[in-house]
């Protein structure tokens, strides 16, 4: 069974989907941003989570917050994680978050490969390629214009049915600056956003690999 660590180590990839360059200060992950990364997103049991098979033994839960009064457009972008594949294929769509507002979505086993991603909080239900990847988060404009407001907090929780284990992570949060071209091509150069943090730590529960030592007796 493939630990959260092991993936993570496999989205590397797909982190350098985003250019930019290191920072060598740490991100302030409580901080809000203007664009949030949600490092590991699985919902399918092909990665050997479970090896019997049948329904949605790992689901991922996604949760992000417009800490601003005023209404923002979220583009969310689900980002391929599978390192046998050359280019970081993407799959996406925007969704309004009032102020104040939290948008909750899972996602789930697409049953016939891929993923679902529903939102709990209205009728948002789309179907993507891919067993598991990456999302990212950025504001718009209503007309798609990017903007680098600084109001979104966000989280995710890996939820294994199997294993009765739940793992919650932290969105690490990029601060906007001023520096904005208003387009989807996202710079980490201090300009546009902050710098990508050289080392990413956080609270890590391993589940079982399934091998189950008897006693001697």
């Amino acid at each position: 069974m493939r630990s959260i660590k092991t993936l993570i180590a496999g989205l590397a990839v797909a982190l350098l989907c985003v250019t930019g360059t290191f920072a060598d200060d740490a991100i302030n992950l409580n901080e809000v941003g203007a664009m949030l990364v949600y490092p590991v997103v699985v919902a399918n049991d092909d990665l050997g989570w479970d090896e019997g098979g049948g329904g949605p033994d790992v689901e991922t839960f996604i949760t992000m917050t417009n800490a601003g009064a005023e209404e923002v457009w979220a583009h969310v972008s689900y980002i391929n994680g599978d390192k046998r594949h050359d280019e970081c294929y993407e799959c996406d769509f925007t969704i309004p978050l009032s102020g104040n507002d939290t948008e909750t979505l899972v996602i789930t086993d697409g049953n016939y490969g891929g993923i679902q991603i529903k939102s709990l909080d209205t009728d948002l239900e789309l179907a993507c390629d891919w067993d598991y990847g990456m999302i990212v988060v950025t504001l718009e404009e209503e007309d798609g214009t990017t903007v680098t407001r600084n109001v979104l907090l966000g989280e995710e929780v890996i939820v294994d049915y199997d294993e009765g284990l739940a793992v919650s992570i932290p969105a690490v949060s990029f601060q906007g600056k001023d520096g904005g071209d208003g387009n989807r091509e996202y710079a980490m150069d201090d300009n546009e956003y902050g710098k990508m943090p050289r080392i990413v730590a956080a609270d890590f529960l391993a589940p079982r690999d399934g091998r189950h030592h008897e006693s001697d007796d």
